[in-house]
């Protein structure tokens, strides 16, 4: 399946990981791109025992309740018939289109010892990987990171919160994100 995968940089994730500075590390912060490539291999290199940490992700998408057709929204659809848009079913297509500008798909991935002295975690939603419209960062896509040198941040935390509030972590870096195999 991954025959034919070739990483782009693994030392820049690698690097974050053997930090253990966290001045010298927000300084490296500004000039490493993350590549998706590379991501997934160190993913795979936990997963297969290649690498000294172990790895853990979760995926969540909230919509927002008020944006969730209701039985009434589908019926004024049913009924319309082709042509154009009644009244009512106008309403609703405004409403399932804005459901996906508003809707938010996230990802967290820890990376951890099994004492947790040590741990990383990235997380990111659907618009924190846009070059420009919607990014919320000047400098486009981006992952969101924090780790063990942090004082006082507990990971179990960082991971409850994220896994039950879809809550990213407060003062994090932005690592600069690339989904392809250059920057």
């Amino acid at each position: 399946m991954y025959s034919d995968y070739e990483p782009v940089d693994l030392r820049g994730l690698l690097t974050l990981f053997t930090s253990d500075n966290k001045a010298a590390l927000k300084l490296y912060a500004r000039s490493i791109v993350i590549h998706q490539r590379d991501f997934v291999a160190v993913i795979l290199g936990c997963h297969r025992g290649s690498l000294p940490l172990q790895h853990r992700a979760h995926f969540s998408e909230r919509v927002p309740d008020h944006l969730v057709p209701s039985e009434e929204d589908r019926r004024a659809i049913e009924e319309n018939s082709l042509g154009l848009l009644k009244p009512r079913a106008a309403k609703t297509m405004r409403k399932v289109f804005q459901l996906f500008n508003e809707r938010r798909a996230l990802a967290g991935h820890m990376f951890y010892t099994p004492r947790l002295n040590e741990w990383h975690f990235f997380c990111f939603d659907q618009n924190d990987l846009l070059e420009s419209s919607g990014n919320h960062w000047v400098r486009g896509a981006h992952i969101h990171f924090i780790n063990w040198l942090w004082p006082h941040v507990d990971p179990r935390e960082v991971w409850s919160r994220f896994v039950r509030h879809s809550e990213k972590p407060n003062s994090t870096l932005y690592l600069r994100h690339a989904s392809g195999s250059s920057a």
